[in-house]
């Protein structure tokens, strides 16, 4: 579990939680009122790390993200 945010494209950042992370993708928990575009960055402040990831699917709290190229 790591700490993380979501970056939208107007620069406001919403709190999440990794709670899976592979070379090609993440599992993120993101409260459901917050609404999500197709896009966005994901920043990880332990690592100092932002990086670009596209939503493959959301349920409820959980969004699958892949890593965008």
């Amino acid at each position: 579990m790591r700490l993380a945010k979501v970056i939208l494209e107007d620069g406001e950042a919403l709190p999440c939680v990794i709670r899976d992370l592979s070379l090609s993708g993440a599992k993120l928990s993101v409260a459901r009122r917050h609404s999500l575009p197709k896009e966005f960055l994901l920043s990880m402040a332990d690592r100092d790390l932002t990086v670009p990831v596209r939503m493959a699917w959301r349920r409820g709290d959980f969004v699958g993200v892949t890593i965008a190229t």
